[in-house]
């Protein structure tokens, strides 16, 4: 009942007392997802993205399930500027939730974030130039790095030939293993034990490629044929998901 009287003060343009509502709310229980979430929704209409993005991940913490939330967070930070994490919760969300419309403005996201900061120069061919975010914390500078030298080098000589969608394959691979090794026992947040874990076990597995291909599907073409193509792999990553 809280829950949609929250949304309706929202709806009504009272967001700062929905905020409230949402508080209350929260304290008064044991909490549910959908608070957290719609305070967190709250909190991002009104640019306090500190907030919106504490009571997201506390919603993911007591539902990984809920696309929505990964969806939130990582327009939060693509708000920001944080290509990494940006990243790893689209990732998790076009897994949850591969073919609606949200999944493409989620597939282009994702693309924008995946070397969106590296650029040719049109004066010199050969140089590549990369911008790295000045918003961005040291435990995801490397990461942010890598991600730029792995877009960089689709023009690399050993990747000519290659396909945009082999090339997409290649890199996330590599953009989830090197997450994984860079992974310690200091890293608390939902980035390392919750999106890396689960990323780093499947960039190790032999599904990487299916996976790949099921979140592309609502914005690529090729990738929605290779699964029609390809259902016992799709079968198989199933099972993988079920069994670990």
């Amino acid at each position: 009942m809280l829950q949609v009287q929250g949304s309706a003060l929202d709806m009504l343009g009272k967001t700062n007392e929905s905020i409230k509502l949402f508080e209350r709310a929260i304290k008064k229980t044991d909490g549910h997802y959908l608070l957290y979430y719609n305070l967190g929704l709250n909190y991002y209409k009104i640019n306090d993205f500190e907030n919106a993005e504490e009571n997201v991940i506390k919603g993911i913490e007591l539902n990984p399930n809920h696309s929505s939330s990964h969806l939130m967070l990582a327009n939060i930070h693509n708000q920001k500027g944080n290509a990494v994490q940006t990243l790893l919760s689209s990732h998790y969300f076009l897994f949850l939730e591969p073919n609606s419309q949200r999944s493409l403005d989620a597939y282009s996201m994702l693309q924008q974030n995946f070397g969106g900061n590296v650029s040719k120069d049109n004066d010199k061919p050969n140089t590549i130039n990369i911008l790295l975010s000045p918003n961005n914390d040291s435990q995801f500078g490397a990461a942010e790095l890598m991600v730029s030298m792995l877009e960089a080098s689709k023009s690399l000589e050993e990747n000519e030939g290659k396909s945009d969608d082999e090339m997409f394959v290649e890199n996330t691979e590599k953009f989830f293993k090197v997450l994984g090794e860079l992974k310690n026992e200091k890293n608390k947040e939902i980035w390392w034990t919750f999106y890396t874990v689960f990323f780093y076990e499947l960039a190790k597995s032999e599904h990487l490629e299916v996976y790949c291909k099921y979140i592309t599907q609502i914005g690529n073409e090729n990738s929605k044929k290779w699964l029609e193509e390809n259902t016992d792999a799709l079968s198989k990553f199933d099972k993988w998901l079920r069994d670990n």
